[in-house]
């Protein structure tokens, strides 16, 4: 039986407790009290003094992988001094706040004492090493291609899923500012933005989509797409509200996994519809409207048919664990190989015909 000082919990209250009271008969496996008057620290949150959870831990190691087959064979040694942490907002960056450590001399590390739940353990890449463990990205490198044509995405991306809305009823509030359908999470940046499947001017192929209207002011973000993890290709119809304001131009801003961000403008034109697709072998995390109107403006805007390929939630070179109370999750590892350093050489010489040509006697 283990004994927990409650007094580290934040935002506590001190009380006496009653220790006749029903809510103690249910503690006796994991608290011991005495049977004299006591402050002790309780939670605000829950009420849960039954509910405190054991925590649990990670633990893993960093080796040095020389033949880049991505197991740890026999004389291949850990690294002591990499960083490993946990990524909280699935950035893959080593964030400000977040739980990191350092490789022991065997290459071990830990996370002691965490609440049961679902963690990314990530470790920080280091320049000349190539990470050969953990290997489940996608292999791509980044950059993102764009798509104008539905037929020219679909026949590119065949495995996507298609969100046609269809499924409610016209009229009905799916959310707001955000809505997730699929998957995927809208958000409005404008607070008072309400999400409605329904009927809309100009949708293509289905009776509903999904619209909103915001009040935007210029160069602001009309709206984000995100995912609960990454795609690797997102498509979808965009329109317009047949009595908004002419808009100069959009811009449409792609995140990638790396934080690199692809940037698209969108001429203006009366309402649409648009079809946007894009891709990237590295992955997509994010996908942003911008509008550019000149001054402060309503806009209404729909999705129809939206697609994307399926979502994935361990991000590309990271490990992700759930951890149950009280459990240890071993064996949490990353293998990297050394990259051999290349050399450049040249030469310059005087070219004394100057015929572009390095003669026997230049």
């Amino acid at each position: 039986m283990n004994k927990r000082d409650l007094s580290v919990y934040p935002r506590s209250i001190e009380g006496t407790l009653d220790l006749s009271a029903p809510v103690f008969e249910t503690l006796e496996s994991r608290l011991l009290l005495s049977q004299a008057p006591l402050a002790y620290e309780l939670l605000e949150t829950g009420w849960g003094l039954e509910g405190f959870t054991e925590h649990g831990e990670i633990h893993g190691a960093k080796w040095e992988d020389l033949n880049g087959d991505g197991i740890w064979d026999d004389g291949e040694l850990g690294i002591e001094g990499w960083t490993v942490f946990l990524d909280d907002n699935a950035n893959t960056v080593l964030d400000e706040g977040e739980r990191w450590t350092t490789t022991d001399a065997e290459g071990k590390y830990a996370f002691l004492d965490l609440e049961p739940g679902t963690y990314i353990v990530a470790e920080q890449l280091q320049p000349w090493w190539a990470q050969t463990f953990p290997d489940n990205g996608l292999g791509g490198s980044g950059g993102v291609t764009i798509f104008d044509s539905e037929n020219a995405f679909l026949e590119a991306h065949p495995d996507v899923s298609t969100e046609t809305f269809d499924e409610f009823e016209s009229g009905t509030v799916v959310g707001g500012p955000s809505a997730t359908v699929d998957g995927v999470t809208y958000t409005a940046l404008d607070p008072d933005s309400v999400w409605t499947a329904g009927t809309f001017a100009g949708s293509i192929s289905s009776p509903n989509a999904l619209f909103t209207t915001s009040v935007n002011d210029i160069g602001d973000r009309v709206l984000t797409f995100a995912f609960d993890g990454y795609v690797q290709a997102l498509g979808f119809w965009m329109m317009k509200g047949p009595s908004d304001s002419p808009i100069p131009h959009w811009d449409i801003r792609v995140e990638e996994l790396d934080g690199n961000v692809e940037e698209l403008h969108l001429p203006f034109a009366p309402r649409g519809p648009w079809y946007l697709g894009f891709s990237s072998a590295l992955g997509i995390r994010s996908l942003s409207v911008v509008d550019f109107a000149g001054d402060t403006h309503t806009t209404t805007l729909a999705f129809d048919n939206v697609s994307h390929t399926s979502i994935e939630t361990t991000l590309p070179g990271t490990h992700l664990v759930t951890l149950q109370p009280e459990e240890v999750v071993e064996g949490v590892n990353f293998g990297n190989q050394k990259v051999s350093r290349g050399e450049i050489q040249g030469a310059k010489w005087d070219d004394a015909d100057r015929d572009g040509v390095w003669d026997t006697d230049e």
